[in-house]
């Protein structure tokens, strides 16, 4: 995900212009410009990553923890030892 963003920053496109039939490299506000636009997007892909990988370890952590419960405790909340799983991804209710 991050390669192709920061091989955008070196197409020849990005970087030169062809007015009058002759390369002419952008000015540096160009350059700053899709620098910042490559950090604006490495931050949101890594913001991404983050949440995604918190909600891993949650759900994670929830399985363990309904797994650590004896079968009464399971049986009083209405899922088996077998449904944990499926009912912690799905919500109590679909599966």
């Amino acid at each position: 995900m991050i390669k192709p963003k920061l091989q955008n920053l070196v197409v020849s496109s990005n970087l030169v212009s062809h007015q009058f039939n002759e390369p002419q490299f952008l000015p540096e506000a160009g350059n700053t410009d899709l620098l910042a636009r490559a950090i604006h997007d490495l931050r949101h892909y890594l913001v991404a990553s983050l949440r995604k990988q918190a909600f891993k370890a949650e759900t994670r952590n929830a399985i363990e923890h309904l797994h650590s419960l004896t079968d009464e405790h399971l049986r009083d909340i209405g899922i088996t030892r077998m449904d944990i799983s499926r009912a912690v991804r799905l919500g109590r209710g679909n599966f």
